[in-house]
């Protein structure tokens, strides 16, 4: 996947005449998000994770939930969903809260191997409570609707 990602920058000064407009990360999920190149898309890689950040966001990505990065040549401003930027996660002893999230979306919690140990919804008001007591001692990632995290359970 790195390399993949090095030959893609090397080759984007080259690109430019054939008018793409977005980088779009393909997760696993078939989820699909896509970043302007107005908005001077970074990628970097921080451990084990893909972090992209432009002029409007920061999203980091562990890179076991991706599938591809490509190019996209769609009109970027009908295809990009406007990212909820009050989305907070905060912790209270053995209590992991999320508030401000997009109302009824999914909350997944991966353990760092890359199983699922928990699924959750976000309720009406985009809040959701996870209780993380039963969890090991480890690093977790948290995944929802265009936010990702990871914490570390000790």
């Amino acid at each position: 996947m790195k390399k993949q990602l090095i030959i893609l920058l090397l080759c984007l000064p080259s690109l430019g005449m054939w008018a793409q407009n977005a980088i779009a990360v393909h997760q696993q999920d078939g989820n699909v998000v896509k970043f302007a190149f107005e908005e001077k898309p970074v990628v970097t890689y921080v451990g084990d994770c893909l972090v992209l950040t432009t002029t409007k966001t920061m999203v980091e990505y562990p890179i076991f939930l991706l599938k591809k990065i490509s190019f996209d040549v769609e009109d970027v401003a009908e295809a990009i969903p406007e990212v909820k930027a009050d989305a907070q996660f905060s912790f209270r002893g053995e209590t992991l809260t999320i508030s401000g999230g997009e109302p009824f979306s999914h909350v997944y919690l991966y353990h760092l191997n890359g199983t699922i140990v928990g699924r959750y919804q976000l309720d009406s008001l985009g809040y959701a409570t996870i209780h993380v007591s039963g969890l090991s001692r480890s690093i977790y990632i948290v995944k929802t609707n265009g936010f990702t995290f990871k914490f570390r359970k000790s």
